[in-house]
């Protein structure tokens, strides 16, 4: 069973920031969290709060995937729109296959021309939000957000690029070069993702058992689409115990809510 919720929005948005929260969480509980993973205090701030903050931009509309059961537990209709006010929140009944199923799960409300970005529900990125949306100039398909990792490190997606620039292939938890993926990717149109994601869980395509968002990409290069890499400054993975404690430890800025000032997100 599967329900949307949404509070009023712009009539057009610029582009949907989808951001699945629908995991389980369970390293933060075997830890001993009582909240589920996306409202476990960062520096004051329910982390999926830190996360909205760090990629606000202007004229964008967040959609959430949420289970059911922490709607209603903890009241994230109420938190979430006034996290992202005009917010679409669609829940679902227990564990999906991967993100990206999880992502489809809000279908009706991305399949259109209207881009799409999707993220994380437990990761910081030192970067420019609004830069990275921009990157995606005419002729390009979608951007991928990464991070140059020298150490060969499986816990993350890699892409490999032709001699333009553009990406190649793109593989998840399988270090075919030095650029990594953040994990947050953006698609010209939302439609893309959708039609893309479908051919790959046709194919039953999974990397270490699941519909991973990276993989989705191969599918539109062999259908001719043009794909591009931007790096951000840091990334900084939140979403267990210890990469949460390390991130609390060493990043001394201030996590400032930027201010939406004629149109321009203002920190």
């Amino acid at each position: 069973m599967l329900s949307s919720t949404s509070t009023p929005q712009m009539a057009v948005p610029k582009i949907n920031i989808l951001i699945p929260m629908a995991g389980a969480g369970s390293r933060f509980a075997k830890a001993g969290y009582k909240d589920p993973k996306p409202l476990i205090p960062v520096r004051g701030k329910p982390m999926i709060q830190v996360v909205v903050d760090n990629m606000r931009v202007p004229d964008a509309h967040f959609i959430f995937v949420v289970q059911r059961e922490h709607y209603a537990q903890y009241d994230l209709g109420r938190k979430l729109s006034a996290i992202a006010p005009g917010c679409d929140i669609v829940q679902i009944d227990g564990l999906t296959e991967g993100a990206a199923c999880t992502v489809l799960k809000a279908k009706s409300l991305i399949d259109s021309d209207v881009p799409l970005l999707t993220a994380n529900s437990d990761q910081f990125l030192e970067w420019d939000a609004a830069e990275f949306v921009a990157s995606m100039t005419d002729g390009v398909d979608g951007v991928v957000s990464t991070f140059i990792k020298d150490e060969p490190d499986v816990k993350w997606s890699y892409a490999k690029l032709d001699e333009y620039g553009h990406i190649q292939d793109i593989q998840e938890k399988k270090p075919i070069s030095n650029i990594a993926t953040t994990g947050i990717y953006m698609w010209r149109k939302g439609s893309d993702f959708v039609r893309y994601a479908q051919q790959m869980m046709d194919a039953g395509d999974k990397s270490n058992g699941e519909y991973y968002v990276a993989p989705v990409y191969n599918y539109g290069i062999r259908d001719g689409k043009k794909y591009i890499t931007k790096h951000c400054d840091r990334m900084w993975g939140i979403g267990v115990p210890d990469d949460l404690n390390f991130f609390l430890a060493e990043y001394k800025k201030p996590l400032i809510r930027p201010q939406i000032v004629d149109g321009t997100a203002v920190f």
